[in-house]
């Protein structure tokens, strides 16, 4: 007993001893910083999850803004895009310059128009171009368009012209336009095959042009170059006379024309023009001519004949059939 009494008091004593040199205030410091410590980690976590939670905010309202940004930016340019496409578009057609009711005689054919348009390519280069459109109606009564042909860097619209064959065979138009500035005319011959529009011929920058139509037939003026002359110079041209001579082809095989009997002068050239490549032959070949036009200088067509007149006469033109059964045409040609 008195041995544990004894140990006890061993025990006190190195007790006190050791806790006798310990600094009670430091630790007590040391004690309330951790405590801080722990206090102020808490609070910033707490507050950097804050932070984090206010920046998804702001990043969630900026893709907002920045979609709807987007999204104007996209309509702007949308709606800019679709004004100067209709800009555009106005720019490249423009409203009509004449329009023409075409009488026909063909009572298959009725309440037929021609209008002029101005038109530009879509490279912007402003130039005086036209289209001719060919309407008609339709089943229902509508107009529909039948033919279209563009004139390039021409500005006025000729009268439209009719070669008549009084219900025979459908009529023929010529459509024209005219450079009054540079001299010079384009044209297109068209004409009815059933219910479809054929064309005869298409011709383009004729110099000095000038188209009639005289006694069914197409009177074609133009100036070309001399060959010996020098194409610089506008002394060089001379004029030149083709007389057309339109020919339709009926379902039988049987050909048509509006002419029968023509007159012209020596040195005038004659062309009988078909849509088919039908063989044509002279009775006599002592005033007309064969002769192949320069390709350049008329556009040739394979589907035309070409005669060349030398001398003062009378002389006959016989258009063949092709098929044996068919029905061939002589026209009387007097030169004078």
């Amino acid at each position: 007993m008195n041995e544990m009494n004894n140990m006890k008091e061993i025990i006190k004593n190195e007790s006190n001893k050791f806790f006798s040199d310990f600094n009670h205030h430091k630790m007590s410091n040391a004690v309330f910083h951790k405590i801080g410590n722990g206090n102020e980690e808490k609070n910033r976590k707490k507050f950097i999850a804050f932070k984090m939670i206010f920046n998804y905010g702001i990043v969630s309202k900026m893709s907002v803004i920045l979609a709807c940004f987007v999204l104007l930016i996209t309509s702007v340019f949308f709606f800019r895009g679709k004004s100067l496409y209709e800009n555009e578009k106005n720019e490249m057609m423009g409203k009509p310059v004449s329009q023409q009711k075409i009488n026909l005689n063909d009572t298959s054919y009725t309440d037929n128009w021609i209008t002029f348009f101005r038109i530009n390519k879509p490279d912007k280069v402003l130039q005086d171009n036209l289209l001719a459109v060919l309407w008609e109606t339709g089943k229902n009564g509508d107009y529909q368009m039948a033919y279209s042909s563009m004139f390039e860097n021409s500005s006025n619209p000729e009268p439209v012209k009719i070669i008549d064959f009084y219900n025979e065979q459908p009529s023929i138009i010529i459509i024209s336009t005219k450079n009054v500035e540079k001299q010079y005319i384009h044209y297109r011959v068209v004409g009815y095959s059933g219910n479809s529009i054929i064309a005869f011929m298409e011709q383009n920058y004729v110099i000095g042009g000038e188209i009639s139509v005289i006694d069914g037939v197409i009177k074609e003026t133009r100036l070309i170059q001399a060959a010996d002359s020098d194409k610089n110079q506008s002394s060089g041209l001379h004029r030149v006379v083709t007389y057309y001579i339109p020919y339709q082809i009926n379902k039988s095989g049987d050909i048509f024309t509006a002419v029968n009997n023509l007159k012209i002068n020596k040195g005038d050239y004659i062309a009988v023009l078909g849509n088919e490549n039908t063989p044509v032959e002279t009775l006599s070949s002592d005033l007309l001519i064969d002769w192949e036009p320069d390709n350049e200088a008329l556009n040739y067509n394979t589907n035309t004949k070409y005669f060349r007149t030398e001398n003062a006469g009378q002389e006959e033109i016989y258009i063949k059939p092709l098929t044996t059964g068919g029905q061939g045409k002589k026209i009387s040609v007097l030169i004078q």
